[in-house]
């Protein structure tokens, strides 16, 4: 679940979504490699964003990713590409694509 803002003056959204995720580590000397792939379906509270209309309120999204844990599993970096869109069951299927880098640090 989350919420999109929109610095355009155009609509604030919500989304709600599911997405199973197939994911394969390996050790390494310096903590774990991930690799990871999804495909899921989202619901969202609007069908405009950022001056896009995204055709429907109902998107699939697919993402892929790559992750490393550190050997103390104090530290994960992850980096992944994630798109959204409503493989033209509606138009327009302009979709939206994210690129998301994550630091976590566990105390």
């Amino acid at each position: 679940m989350g919420r999109w803002f929109d610095d355009t003056g155009d609509h604030d959204l919500w989304e709600a979504g599911l997405t199973p995720v197939l994911e394969a580590r390996r050790p390494v000397p310096a903590g774990t490699i991930g690799v990871n792939l999804g495909v899921g379906a989202h619901l969202f509270s609007a069908t405009r964003f950022d001056g896009n209309d995204l055709g429907s309120a109902f998107q699939f999204g697919d993402h892929m990713g790559l992750n490393w844990e550190s050997a103390d599993e104090r530290w994960t970096l992850e980096y992944r590409f994630q798109h959204l869109s409503n493989a033209g069951i509606a138009p327009p299927n302009q979709g939206v694509d994210f690129h998301i880098l994550h630091l976590s640090w566990r105390y």
